[in-house]
């Protein structure tokens, strides 16, 4: 069984679950992490970073790093005029896409906040 690792949920927990202290959080995010992790036989981190952090829980389980990000050139810009028309959005309207998983550590809201001040 292989799985892959994305999150560091020790510095996420506290948001989900807030009336548990921090220390406390993360000494059961790094437990159950690590217990996870060492029952399969490979592990997929997206960056050196979360390979080093993986390590440092005390993961023994054999880790690969494996980018998940794509190479700009990838993407087709598409027709942006047709894309408003289907959509139904002004020509002069700003408009802001957001690609990605909704959740707090995503933090969404401070990409609105910047974008209304920067607007």
């Amino acid at each position: 069984c292989v799985a892959t690792y994305h999150t560091f949920f020790e510095e996420y927990l506290h948001h989900y679950v807030p009336v548990l202290p921090r220390r406390i959080g993360r000494f059961l995010a790094r437990t159950f992490t690590r217990s996870q992790c060492d029952d399969v036989q490979a592990l997929i981190a997206p960056s050196d970073p979360m390979r080093d952090v993986l390590l440092e829980y005390g993961v023994s389980t054999p880790i690969h790093v494996l980018p998940t990000g794509l190479p700009a050139d990838r993407f087709n810009p598409g027709i942006a005029e047709r894309f408003r028309t289907d959509a139904r959005i002004p020509a002069g309207r700003p408009l802001v896409t957001y690609v990605g998983r909704v959740a707090h550590e995503k933090n969404i809201e401070f990409l609105v906040k910047v974008f209304v001040e920067v607007r």
